[in-house]
Order: C-alpha cells, then sequence, then structure tokens
C-alpha cells in the first residue's frame, strides 16, 4: 500500500508541475482564463512538441554533455579532470 501511496503522490506532483507550467506558457489563458483546468494537457503537447522538433536527441544530448575548453580549464585548476583522478588523489589506490 506504501508504494501505491508514493507512486500516486508522485503523479500528483508531476500533474501539479505540468499544470503550474502550462498556466505559465499559455499565453491564450489571459484572454480565456476558463481554459485554466486544461493547462496540463496544453503543456504535455508542447513537451511532446518540442521533442518532436530535435532532429537528432541523441546527438544532441552527446554535444550538451561535452565539456567546453574553458570549463576543463576550470576543472583542472579544481583538480578534477576525471573520476579515476579524483579517486587515486583521495585514496592513493589504483582501480
Amino acid at each position: 500500500m506504501q508504494i501505491l501511496d508514493t507512486t500516486q503522490q508522485q503523479m500528483f506532483a508531476l500533474l501539479r508541475m505540468l499544470q503550474y507550467r502550462g498556466t505559465v506558457n499559455w499565453k491564450t489563458l489571459e484572454k480565456h482564463p476558463w481554459l485554466t483546468p486544461f493547462a496540463w494537457v496544453y503543456q504535455i503537447c508542447r513537451y511532446i512538441r518540442k521533442g518532436l522538433k530535435i532532429k537528432n536527441p541523441f546527438k544532441s544530448l552527446i554535444k550538451q554533455a561535452k565539456a567546453t575548453p574553458e570549463q576543463k580549464e576550470v576543472f583542472s585548476k579544481m583538480g578534477a579532470t576525471s573520476k579515476r583522478e579524483g579517486i587515486e588523489t583521495l585514496f592513493g589506490k589504483q582501480y
């Protein structure tokens, strides 16, 4: 029963977030406030439309994940160039 309650809580949190974001993004609500209960549907459709506009989603994710040269420079100055190096520095062991 606890799992079901947690799942329901997560579902309601998701719907609340969709409703809020829908009311923020949907400009039609300024003229037609009676559509407010349907803002979550608008937001779901908006997310789907944005997802379909991406030509190659995996390529864009890889591009976002790669660090820029400036980020790499900052990381190296901090001594955090890689996870392995950080672990070796902390514990002095080879993994």
